[in-house]
């Protein structure tokens, strides 16, 4: 048996209007199947849009390098062998890059000599955490981050407790093992590209419906 944590519907009465939607999303979101990890792989060679995710020391140091598409997820250390190649060839290839505050990971793309010029005008580009504010600029604090905002749109567990928790204790993504960072770049690649392609349509709706509005 699970059970789940969602707010007190006695709140929305004592003046937490915003939280009706939140309580909203956490009854919709275990109304559906749980999704289910993507399989370890690069992207595929047709992928339009690649999900992107670093993970680096303080000083700024690349480690590793998270690839994916709505299916397929995979991290790579920059000292493992061929990391230049897998990272190139799937970087080259796509169209379009999605990510979470995907200005930060532009900047390593910037010095891996992979950023191409549209992605650098902010055009080809899918934003997860600008498309969460978008859509709702009501969220609290920590509400935008990538796995609280994937977590309210969709059924997964979460994966990052054990990196949050060893961040708040040493601030140094370097002391995590490759096994930990691995986990949680290729996850956080997977999460930010179908978050993205949902909020994006979402937006878009948003968009539409304000634009036939005005033509009525």
């Amino acid at each position: 048996m699970r059970a789940y944590v969602t707010f007190d519907p006695w709140a929305i009465l004592y003046g937490g209007y915003h939280l009706e939607q939140r309580i909203d999303e956490d009854f919709r979101r275990f109304n559906v199947k749980q999704l289910r990890p993507p399989k370890q792989a690069l992207p595929s060679e047709d992928s339009f849009v690649v999900g992107f995710d670093t993970e680096y020391s303080p000083t700024g140091e690349l480690l590793t390098v998270g690839l994916a598409d709505t299916s397929s997820a995979m991290a790579i250390e920059t000292s493992a062998p061929g990391f230049t190649r897998n990272v190139s060839r799937t970087i080259r290839r796509a169209r379009c890059i999605a990510g979470h505050s995907v200005e930060g990971d532009l900047d390593y793309l910037v010095k891996l000599h992979l950023a191409k010029e549209e992605w650098l005008r902010g055009e080809r580009i899918f934003d997860s955490f600008l498309l969460a504010r978008m859509y709702d600029e009501n969220r609290g604090k920590g509400g935008y981050s990538l796995q609280a905002q994937f977590l309210s749109e969709f059924n997964f567990k979460p994966w990052k407790r054990v990196t949050e928790k060893l961040l708040k204790e040493t601030g140094d993504a370097s002391t995590w093992t490759t096994a930990q960072r691995t986990a949680r770049c290729r996850l956080d690649a997977w999460t930010t590209r179908l978050l993205a392609e949902h909020l994006y349509t979402k937006v878009k709706a948003q968009v539409d419906a304000v634009q036939t509005s005005r033509l009525t």
